[in-house]
């Protein structure tokens, strides 16, 4: 099993986790670090740091490549080779990782979290069908 751990700048972590109870329920692989305004890199750090355990692998899902989620991540790498990170974290992302963690390595979600926030983005569009009053939403 593979945990997930979210981390943003501002409450976009805590608020993905509870989307996702939306659709799926509580989830125990799951857990948020947020880096709040009056927070200090090395307060976020230890938070973040203190997710992590040395046994089980861990997917790290942030917002901004290089921003400080991302970049205090990135310096657990060395420390731990149970943990993977992803940018770009999205709702969508999330929800595929969480209904593979049980099944895929950490290394497998990574694909998955990449595909599925890839494929997922779209133009969406109303076009009118010829002959027809009837509208279509088509994505491009």
């Amino acid at each position: 099993m593979v945990k997930i751990i979210l981390a943003s700048h501002g409450p976009m972590a805590e608020a993905m986790i509870k989307s996702s109870q939306m659709l799926f329920g509580e989830n125990n692989h799951v857990s948020a670090v947020c880096l709040y305004e009056d927070d200090s890199i090395e307060k976020f750090a230890q938070r973040l740091r203190k997710e992590i355990t040395g046994n089980e692998e861990v997917l790290l899902l942030v917002d901004i490549p290089g921003g400080t989620p991302c970049n205090q991540g990135t310096f657990l790498l060395e420390q731990f080779d149970n943990l993977r990170i992803v940018s770009g974290m999205n709702l969508l992302m999330l929800l595929e990782c969480l209904i593979r963690c049980e099944q895929m390595s950490v290394d497998e979600l990574v694909e998955v979290a990449v595909r599925s926030s890839k494929d997922s983005i779209h133009e969406v569009k109303l076009m009118k069908n010829e002959g027809s009053d009837e509208l279509d939403d088509l994505m491009d």
